[in-house]
């Protein structure tokens, strides 16, 4: 039941203190009991704060329970203060002035919300009607107030317009586009980022739809995640798109997108992320662009280290500029000054096409006209009044666009690069730095290999007079051991008949002692020839073979020098040439040679087997070595052998290696290629050491 304040009087007269419980107002007032037990009901509800004021004193007539509790005073304090002491000072005088506007009847009463200081210092927010209550006369002579305490409303208003404001901030000052859009693709709100990736402004752009920007190479795929989510098969996506800005130019994109549904599940609008990746997507493309350009560098490099000859480092050179240009035709040319001539090392032109002369006038090319310019590019040959030859006849292939960049080394052009495309203005800017580093690196590689054919040819004429200078020494010892045991021996020979025959007819015990000497000096000197005939050329090599050869000579070595040598020989060796002969018969006297002067060794084994293709020549000693690389740069006799024993090596297709170190021997071995197989299979051998008068040991036997 509700009562009308209106009818409540209260005389000034009549005040009594605060206290629990409710209390009537003047004893000559009193209404009759029923009316005082409505007003106590009304008074004491629990869940409003009850305030009956008098305006004029400026006192509590009366304050229920609930207002105290909600103030955190007992009744008892509540009477020893005013209504100003416990409102918040900023909302006094606004107090003040309603009160006001009440006792001379402006109004009624009034409702507002004021904060009310809690006995803690805290704020107590509330919601307060006013009523005024009236008199017998008219007068406004106390107040009723009714007080809602809306402090946890206030802090949940206060806490959704934080996080309306946390939203609103994160939304629109987000370093990413944000948007809320329509099932149908409608943009319902937008923030400032997204409108400064699309070039709109925000009213603009609520104007349209996500499809209406799309790029339309894109917009099927976007479609086709929208209606999925729509049709509940999936919560998200993300993918990469291109939108069409406000002044038409394109701007790449990545979109996250989710779907918020109601609470029947049906779908309210889509949450959409955008992220410009522009720049992302341009440093992509420059660094595949880059990957191109180091893979087809590095292409390059391997067709000039594996053939090293100019038609091919030239052709790598095309195919690299056509797989980052894509141009149609290309050209590489090499100038020789001293001709006056150009040649077109490679052409990506068909066969059929290729002009049947390769060499023509170094005037005939752009930079053979002796044009110091970087690089020289044309949009159009038709542009031109004169072009030179070389441009005539790309036109006659319907090439319009032409790029034609030096080959420079140390300053000097030797050749120029020239691409050309049917299209017009083909070439740009960043094609002609691809095309200037591929020249670049081409005109280096051309220059060394230019370099590397002149020393091949002048290595390969060094050879050719080395074999031709060991082959007229061994005509020449040949001729000359041939002379000295057919002329000089047979005439020391006879010499010594003479005297045999002289010696038996004469009896003069004085001239017999004479021609005794003379016979003894003239077998001496029958020796001597015979030593140097072989020294030069034995006849066993030339009439028996190697094997005989190298059998008698390390048996005659191992006789004049005392050491203990082995010689291990494969009887079963196929037919060797008489060059490969000879060389291995000079190595082993070579090698003999220098272990008798410098190895001070006991033990030297010379071993000469065959296997599989090769024919395997190992002379070793166990003497004091020696400092491989010092011996062949000394220019004492010990250099000279050894270059001697790999020239011969190489003048037989042979390999040789030279193993020594100071204090542990050294090895000598020969593999030389066998030009024909044996008829008989490879066979095992083995040494049978025999001691011969001289200490020399031999073996040629085999299993």
């Amino acid at each position: 039941m509700a009562m009308n304040p209106n009818r409540v009087s209260v005389s000034a007269s009549e005040q009594r203190p605060i206290e629990n419980g409710p209390e009537t107002l003047g004893g000559g007032a009193r209404e009759s009991l029923e009316e005082e037990a409505m007003l106590r009901l009304f008074f004491d509800l629990p869940f409003l704060g009850m305030v009956i004021y008098d305006p004029h004193q400026q006192t509590w007539v009366r304050v229920n329970e609930r207002f105290c509790t909600m103030l955190g005073y007992s009744c008892a304090e509540m009477q020893e203060l005013s209504w100003k002491q416990v409102t918040h000072p900023h909302d006094v005088q606004t107090g003040v002035t309603k009160i006001q506007q009440v006792l001379a009847g402006e109004t009624d009463g009034y409702t507002r919300e004021k904060r009310f200081l809690h006995k803690d210092g805290s704020l107590i927010y509330a919601l307060v009607d006013v009523k005024g209550i009236r008199d017998e006369s008219g007068r406004v002579g106390h107040l009723l107030c009714t007080i809602q305490d809306i402090t946890p409303y206030r802090q949940v208003i206060k806490s959704l317009r934080h996080s309306e404001e946390r939203f609103r901030a994160t939304f629109e000052q987000a370093a990413v586009g944000i948007a809320h859009v329509a099932p149908d693709g409608a943009w319902q709100w937008v923030n400032q980022t997204l409108c400064d990736i699309v070039g709109y402004g925000r009213e603009e752009l609520l104007q349209l739809t996500f499809q209406d920007i799309t790029h339309p190479d894109d917009l099927d795929a976007d479609l086709a995640y929208v209606q999925a989510m729509l049709a509940g098969q999936r919560q998200s996506y993300t993918m990469e798109k291109r939108y069409i800005r406000k002044d038409r130019s394109l701007v790449w994109v990545s979109l996250t997108v989710s779907l918020v549904r109601d609470a029947q599940q049906q779908p309210q609008y889509f949450i959409s992320v955008i992220q410009d990746i522009s720049q992302a997507k341009q440093n992509q493309d420059t660094l595949r662009h880059y990957t191109q350009r180091l893979q087809g560098l590095h292409t390059m490099d391997r067709a000039i280290l594996s053939k090293f000859r100019p038609p091919a480092m030239a052709q790598a050179a095309l195919t690299l500029l056509h797989q980052l240009l894509g141009c149609e035709r290309g050209l590489v040319v090499v100038f020789d000054g001293q001709t006056a001539q150009a040649e077109v090392v490679a052409d990506t032109a068909d066969v059929q096409n290729r002009p049947a002369e390769t060499r023509w006038p170094l005037g005939d090319f752009v930079y053979g006209q002796g044009s110091d310019q970087p690089l020289w590019r044309i949009d159009d040959i038709a542009t031109l009044d004169q072009p030179v030859p070389l441009l005539q006849g790309l036109q006659g292939y319907h090439q319009r666009s032409v790029l034609t960049v030096p080959l420079r080394v140390d300053g000097r052009v030797i050749g120029e690069i020239t691409l050309a495309d049917p299209q017009v203005a083909y070439f740009q800017a960043d094609h002609e730095a691809m095309a200037q580093e591929t020249a670049n690196h081409l005109a280096i590689a051309l220059q060394n290999a230019c370099l590397f054919e002149q020393v091949q040819a002048d290595r390969q004429r060094l050879q050719d007079l080395s074999t031709q200078l060991l082959d007229a020494q061994e005509s020449e010892r040949r001729w000359i051991a041939q002379e000295l045991h057919d002329e000089v021996g047979q005439a020391l020979t006879a010499i010594k008949l003479n005297l045999q025959r002289l010696q038996r007819l004469m009896e003069d015990c004085h001239a017999l002692a004479i021609l005794e000497d003379g016979l003894h000096l003239a077998d001496g000197a029958l020796q001597q020839v015979r030593n140097l005939s072989l020294d030069l050329r034995p006849s066993l090599l030339d009439d028996l073979g190697l094997v005989p050869a190298l059998r008698w000579y390390v048996s005659r070595h191992a006789d004049r020098t005392g050491l203990a040598e082995t010689l291990i020989c494969d009887l079963q060796l196929p037919p060797l040439p008489p060059a490969t002969e000879t060389a291995c018969f000079r190595i082993v006297q070579e090698a003999l040679t220098n272990i008798a002067r410098y190895a001070q060794a006991r033990q030297v084994t010379v071993r000469l087997v065959r296997s599989a293709q090769w024919l395997c020549l190992t002379i070793k000693d166990d003497g004091v070595g020696f400092d491989r690389e010092a011996a062949y740069h000394s220019r004492g006799g010990t250099s000279l052998g050894l270059l001697g024993m790999t020239e011969r090596a190489q003048h037989i297709g042979g390999h040789l290696v030279i193993t020594s170190k100071p204090g542990q021997g050294t090895t000598v071995e020969l593999q030389v290629p066998l030009v024909q197989e044996a008829s008989l299979p490879p066979e095992t051998c083995f040494a049978i050491p025999y001691q011969n008068n001289h200490g020399t040991h031999y073996s040629d036997h085999c299993r």
